[in-house]
């Protein structure tokens, strides 16, 4: 084990060094997964490492041109970090307990997925997300509407998922969000036969995450659901928002 500690630390700091994503090969050699320094770690999403990778390390953090932290992760599953300047690098058994943002959590679930291993489980609820969905599709019609014309509560209602662009009223589309017909695995089964198109994802790419980074990405994708709020209620009748934040406070979950 510590041989392979010592060979994915030194892959790390290799690629802390110079920007490139490197990959070990089962005989030794480090070769760059890209044939350029690597722009950004989102656009390592849907690599796969062959068998004869045993481990890969690449950057996602940059401060004066220069890469400030790297990630490195073996085909056995052990992840270290890497912090410049003057960083020491940590197994990190809990991948999360230590990256609390956002983003950090998509790079370690990129950095799994790109060697096949699996990633946490989803943050929230099937639920959560298409309320969430809701809320930015509701934020964004009525942006497009004209100013004094907000539109009408059944057309929004027809915006959530669950309503499947029909138009329902509010008490509807509480009891729809509470009918346990999805969940997560059902979701990313679907996906990777039809992908999800709200958010540009394809069969091929839903196929590369599994579900806890499928969900978290398509999390990632949209604002906070109390932003939204805070611009909803000033562009809508106070009794429409109040019908909306009744059905979103109703439980429903899977």
């Amino acid at each position: 084990m510590q041989s392979n500690f010592n060979s994915l630390e030194a892959l790390g700091w290799a690629a802390l060094h110079d920007g490139r994503a490197l990959a070990e090969m089962a005989d030794g050699r480090s070769i760059p997964v890209l044939s350029k320094p690597l722009d950004h770690s989102f656009d390592l999403k849907g690599l796969r490492a062959g068998p004869g990778v045993e481990a890969v390390a690449f950057t996602f953090g940059w401060f004066d041109g220069r890469p400030t932290i790297a990630i490195a992760v073996s085909r056995s599953g052990e992840l270290l970090i890497f912090t410049r300047p003057g960083g020491v690098p940590a197994m990190v058994s809990e991948p999360t307990e230590m990256m609390i943002d956002q983003k950090a959590s998509l790079v370690v679930d990129i950095a799994r997925r790109i060697m096949g291993l699996p990633t946490d489980p989803p943050p929230s609820t099937i639920t959560e997300l298409y309320d969430t969905l809701w809320l930015d599709r509701m934020v964004e019609t009525c942006l497009a509407s004209p100013i004094g014309e907000p539109p009408p509560m059944q057309q929004l209602t027809a915006l959530h998922p669950n309503a499947e662009q029909r138009p329902v009223t509010a008490e509807m589309l509480g009891c729809l969000r509470r009918v346990p017909h999805l969940n997560w695995y059902r979701f990313h089964a679907s996906a990777c036969d039809h992908g999800v198109t709200w958010a540009g994802i394809g069969p091929a790419m839903a196929s590369w995450f599994d579900t806890g980074s499928l969900a978290r990405w398509l999390f990632a994708m949209l604002p906070e659901p109390t932003v939204m709020l805070d611009e909803l209620v000033d562009l809508i009748p106070a009794a429409d928002y109040r019908s909306i934040c009744e059905v979103l406070e109703r439980a429903g979950s899977q």
